[in-house]
């Protein structure tokens, strides 16, 4: 396998976003081609960084997968990644989700945590 690039400006801004100590992080969407280096970079990132972090990757997870699939609500999805990951969104935790494209409910989740959290910041 090839070495991937990856940019050091990208890396920093990532290392940004996930040290602001903002007790509701804003939702930050990592997007691209497949094997451009999108999961190396995480990693990297989470690597380097002191914060918490909980790290799903759904192709890997099926259970989790089809248990978030089957929440009826937000906070349905909230509790199962407590029980889960013991991952709170009000306690500074960065969630990193890698192949976010195999669930069907993730995309809906997202947009809940991105309008209702922004809501609240000035």
């Amino acid at each position: 396998m090839a070495n991937l690039y990856v940019p050091r400006r990208q890396e920093r801004e990532i290392r940004r976003f996930i040290d602001d100590d903002a007790p509701h992080k804003p939702v930050l969407l990592l997007d691209g081609a497949r094997r451009v280096g999108k999961t190396t970079l995480v990693e990297t990132v989470q690597d380097r960084c002191a914060g918490d972090a909980v790290r799903i990757d759904l192709e890997r997870d099926s259970r989790f997968r089809s248990a978030m699939d089957d929440c009826r609500d937000f906070a349905e999805f909230e509790d199962l990644l407590q029980d889960r990951f013991g991952f709170r969104g009000d306690a500074g935790q960065v969630l990193f989700v890698d192949e976010a494209q195999e669930s069907r409910a993730l995309g809906g989740f997202v947009r809940f945590m991105k309008e209702s959290r922004t809501r609240g910041r000035s």
